[in-house]
C-alpha cells in the first residue's frame, strides 16, 4: 500500500467504527455477554490467568479485545481473513503493548496454521463466526486445532447451532425467538450487519481493501449486499447443528466435548484436547 493510500486510512474514525459494529452485534445476539461471560469463567478454570490463545475468526477482535482485558497475563493471535475488518480491528482494538497480533489466513486452508509464530497454544476460541465455514471445512478445522492445542488445553466455540430436525417444536420456538428479538432491535433503531457494511463501503479510503476483500470471498458470493437476510438464517448461511459439531470435534480428537452454557439454540460448546 502506498503512502498516499496510508494517509487516506489514517483519516479513518476506525473506534467508532468499532462501535457501530459492537451495537449492531450486541442489538442481534440477545444473550451475547452473558456466552462471553460462560466462556471466559472456562477459560479460567481450565487454564488460569496466563496461556496463548488463538481467536479463530476473530473479525474486528470483540472476542480478542474481551479476553485481553479479562486476562492481562494472556498472549491472543487474532485470525481472520477478512482485511476489512482485520484493519478495524487492528486499528481500533490495537495490540495490547506486544500481547495481541493480527493474523490473516484463510481457515479453510489447513496450513492456516503455519501463519502462526507458535506451534502450540492452550485454547483456541471463537464466537459467531464458524458457522460461515461449510461442513467439510469445520471438520478439517477442527483436525487442525486438534494438533494447534496442547493436551489438556480447550477449544470453546459461542455460535448458533440448531436444534435438530427431530425437534421442529424447539427449532420453530428459536426461529420466533430470534425473530422478535431482531424485530425490538430495529424498533430501537439498532443498525444492522448489512447496513453497517453498506455504510462501510462507502468510506472511500477502504476502496484497496474492499477489493482485496471481494477478491478473497468471491467463492461465497455477494456476501455485502444480502447479508443482513442470511444471518438471520437464510439460505447462504447454513447453521449446523450441535450434534454435528460434537461428533466432528470427538473424531478430531478432543475429549469431553459438551454445551456449558445456553439460551435456546444460540450455545457454548466446549472442548477439552
Amino acid at each position: 500500500m502506498d503512502e498516499a493510500a496510508v494517509g487516506r486510512l489514517a483519516g479513518i474514525n476506525w473506534a467508532d467504527w468499532y462501535r457501530r459494529w459492537e451495537r449492531q452485534q450486541g442489538g442481534y445476539i440477545s444473550e451475547r455477554e452473558a456466552r462471553f461471560g460462560a466462556m471466559f469463567s472456562a477459560v479460567a478454570h481450565f487454564l488460569g490467568e496466563e496461556f496463548v490463545a488463538v481467536d479463530v475468526a476473530s473479525g474486528p477482535g470483540g472476542l480478542t479485545r474481551r479476553l485481553a482485558e479479562r486476562f492481562p497475563k494472556a498472549r491472543v493471535f487474532a485470525v481472520d481473513l477478512d482485511p476489512v475488518l482485520l484493519a478495524i480491528g487492528r486499528q481500533a482494538v490495537g495490540a495490547f503493548e506486544g500481547r495481541v497480533t493480527w493474523v490473516q489466513a484463510d481457515l479453510n486452508d489447513p496450513n492456516w496454521v503455519r501463519t502462526l509464530p507458535v506451534t502450540h497454544v492452550d485454547a483456541a476460541l471463537s464466537t459467531t463466526a464458524i458457522h460461515w465455514l461449510s461442513t467439510g471445512s469445520i471438520a478439517e478445522l477442527y483436525r487442525t486445532l486438534a494438533d494447534l492445542i496442547r493436551p489438556g488445553g480447550v477449544f470453546a466455540d459461542g455460535d448458533q447451532m440448531r436444534f435438530p430436525p427431530s425437534r421442529p417444536a424447539l427449532r420453530t420456538f428459536a426461529e420466533a425467538t430470534r425473530a422478535w428479538h431482531r424485530d425490538s432491535a430495529r424498533a430501537a433503531g439498532v443498525e444492522s450487519w448489512e447496513e453497517w457494511w453498506s455504510a462501510l463501503r462507502q468510506e472511500a479510503a477502504l476502496g484497496e481493501l474492499f477489493a482485496e476483500r471481494d477478491r478473497l470471498f468471491a467463492w461465497r458470493g455477494d456476501v455485502d449486499r444480502n447479508i443482513g437476510s442470511r444471518i438471520a438464517s437464510g439460505p447462504s448461511v447454513v447453521h449446523t447443528g450441535y450434534e454435528l459439531h460434537r461428533a466432528a470435534l470427538t473424531e478430531a480428537g478432543f475429549g469431553e466435548v459438551e454445551t456449558i452454557w445456553q439460551h435456546l439454540d444460540d450455545r457454548l460448546l466446549l472442548a477439552i484436547r
